[in-house]
């Protein structure tokens, strides 16, 4: 199996709206000289994942990247006059975000980028800039689109997670992501629930730092990102809250109690059972002496 360090996000550079699939694809390239699909993966128009060529072997979709890369080709990246736009729709994001996850973690990859971010850094800031790119796909910011994809996950991930409306306290934990390709290496997150009176309302602040270390294509400091969401409960929901919980609590108690009632029935029952047993089995004893009593005084 040969080393695969890194993914990268190309378009079939074809109109919004027009659906083509590997075939097709397979057929372009080997009009152009190619053995086979050049790319790994093909997303269309619906999000159905359709195989290429396959992960065991080189591709051919980005010179100087082939032998350690995977291609990821979805269909579009032009819009109606045939411009280069981020045509992709929501089926094909999904698909898109689910199986670049699930290559990162099956190989190991830290590195997910667009094939323009594989352009040469003619000015040597350490980014490739727009008036740099060699050629426009796949038309969207794939760097930027994984930060927001995390940020979001991670966002609704600790707002479901948050507690009532009395928890109040800070939690951290360390995560593998990645500011530059969506893994970064070192990073720490970071809750803060906060929970104040004011007046007759009941205010919850709720925190999200996001902090990247070092990110680790770069190896530069890469700065926090903040998340505030705020929501305000009146006096009114804090009461209904708290009836709701006295009636938890009373419902878990007479279950409770009805338990016990069962369990002293049936250990009630056990005794008076037991009680018998012994009792029939003292009579017997009784009458088995008697009748040897009378036996021998006969004799």
């Amino acid at each position: 199996m040969r080393k695969i360090d890194s993914i990268i996000i190309h378009c079939s550079a074809t109109k919004c709206g027009a659906d083509y699939g590997t075939t097709d694809i397979t057929h372009w390239h080997k009009e152009r000289g190619f053995r086979d699909i050049g790319y790994h993966y093909v997303i269309r128009l619906d999000g159905t994942l359709e195989k290429g060529r396959p992960i065991e072997q080189i591709g051919a979709h980005c010179k100087g990247w082939n032998a350690t890369s995977i291609g990821i080709c979805y269909i579009g990246g032009l819009d109606l006059s045939g411009k280069p736009t981020d045509t992709r729709t929501p089926e094909q994001k999904k698909t898109m975000k689910k199986l670049i996850k699930e290559l990162q973690r099956r190989y190991n990859i830290r590195q997910v980028m667009g094939h323009r971010d594989t352009s040469p850094d003619r000015n040597g800031s350490g980014d490739i800039e727009p008036e740099e790119y060699i050629k426009a796909c796949p038309c969207f910011n794939v760097k930027q689109w994984m930060k927001e994809c995390l940020l979001a996950l991670t966002a609704v991930g600790l707002l479901a997670a948050c507690g009532s409306y009395k928890s109040v306290g800070c939690k951290q934990s360390r995560e593998k992501v990645d500011s530059s390709a969506g893994y970064v290496s070192d990073s720490i997150l970071e809750r803060q629930v906060k929970v104040e009176w004011s007046g007759r309302k009941l205010d919850r602040l709720e925190q999200t730092v996001l902090t990247f270390r070092q990110d680790s294509l770069t190896r530069k400091p890469v700065l926090a990102t903040i998340v505030h969401t705020q929501s305000r409960c009146t006096e009114e929901q804090v009461k209904t809250e708290h009836r709701r919980e006295e009636g938890r609590q009373k419902q878990i108690e007479q279950h409770r109690l009805q338990l016990e009632t069962v369990r002293e029935e049936e250990r009630q029952e056990s005794r008076e059972r037991h009680s018998a047993w012994l009792e029939w089995g003292i009579g017997s004893m009784a009458v088995l002496f008697l009748l040897f009593f009378c036996r021998f005084t006969r004799k």
